[in-house]
């Protein structure tokens, strides 16, 4: 073992280098890296110790080739994946045909307890539905924390993802007033990107006509040219500066469809307050996360109760567009699958969007 040590240097310096998770808390990491390593190792060792000529190199090819399998699947459950966005829910920050890089490490990926924990076994069975939303999953440590206004993946159900921001983190106090977010009593500014659906009336045609030019084609509900009219979901600060009526539409998003926490006085556009559950909360009447627990917890016991998990509230930066915990509930931490690092490439109808090529999400 040792003359292979000195022969081949770079497997030292690689053995190094898989250390260094250990420094930012994920020993786990080293050790995933590490074993699979050692073994090929040995390997090699056994192959120079045992074997001669074509059948040496047959077996160390193989060997290396195995050690190259074994980092791919590591790499895919637990540090990176790739999602395409196919919806316009976060337009503004993301658009149709955006391919993105997930950070697992970020926040730490889930644990693998048996098949049914990896999101692409579930594409082959069908009756996990149920019963798979239950279990606790702890999550291995990662090197940062949930911030509000991060974008992540989410698992809403089997190996179905969705791309949202996060409005509320556990132990928040959330309220929406005529659409504007509020945690803990104070405003909290949302999404740089964040869209609202106006109602611009313009003075004349030309001026119509040339802002048309510089709204996404997706983001147009509406236009009447004898009115001069355009109507839109649009971030406040692309707000025309010319425009003769600007006025802000309520949220209109499958009219007939109600707000996933049901006291009567609450819509979509004025929710809460809520307190967001966080792990080892307990809450002396459950009714109003009657819903989330029955799902998440798998309790439908009137009366109190101790949460187990944490929970997030998400929502879409394109939010007149977005179904997202306004209508379909709180989210669980262990369904969170890892933070989108930056948008790999993008490509939709329009052909290759080279300035959307490794760019950020703020």
């Amino acid at each position: 073992m040792k003359i292979l040590f000195l022969t081949h240097r770079y497997y030292l310096l690689l053995l190094t280098g898989m250390l260094i998770p250990v420094a930012f808390g994920m020993g786990w990491l080293s050790m995933l890296l590490i074993v699979p390593f050692l073994v090929l190792l040995t390997g090699l060792y056994l192959s120079r110790r045992f074997l001669k000529g074509q059948l040496q190199s047959a077996v160390n090819t193989g060997l290396k080739l195995i050690l190259l399998i074994v980092y791919t699947i590591i790499c895919k459950l637990y540090v990176f994946d790739i999602y395409q966005v196919n919806s316009s829910s976060m337009e503004g920050a993301l658009i149709k045909g955006d391919v993105l890089f997930i950070n697992k490490l970020a926040y730490g990926p889930q644990e693998i307890d048996d098949a049914n924990s990896i999101s692409w076994v579930k594409l082959f069975r069908s009756n996990i539905r149920q019963r798979e939303a239950c279990p606790v999953i702890s999550r291995k440590n990662g090197y940062t924390h949930i911030r509000r206004n991060d974008v992540f993946i989410y698992e809403l159900f089997p190996a179905y993802f969705v791309v949202k921001r996060c409005a509320g983190l556990p132990g928040d106090h959330l309220k929406i007033s005529n659409d504007t977010t509020f945690i803990n009593n104070q405003y909290a500014p949302f999404s740089p990107y964040h869209q609202s659906q106006y109602l611009l009336q313009f003075g004349d045609h030309a001026s119509l006509k040339a802002y048309l030019s510089t709204v996404s084609r997706s983001a147009i509900d509406s236009v009447n040219i004898d009115s001069n009219i355009l109507v839109a979901n649009i971030s406040p600060g692309d707000l025309p500066g010319k425009a003769w009526r600007i006025t802000r539409l309520p949220n209109k998003l499958l009219a007939g469809k109600t707000p996933y926490f049901r006291p009567d006085s609450w819509t979509i556009n004025n929710l809460g307050p809520l307190t967001i559950p966080y792990k080892g909360w307990a809450v002396s009447d459950s009714a109003l996360y009657h819903n989330t627990i029955e799902h998440w917890e798998c309790n439908n016991t009137p009366g109190g109760y101790v949460f187990k998990d944490n929970y997030y509230f998400m929502m879409g930066d394109n939010k007149p567009y977005s179904e997202d915990s306004r209508y379909l509930g709180l989210i669980p931490e262990r369904k969170i699958v890892g933070k989108v690092a930056f948008i790999l490439y993008s490509y939709n109808e329009k052909g290759f969007l080279w300035n959307r090529l490794f760019k950020t999400i703020l």
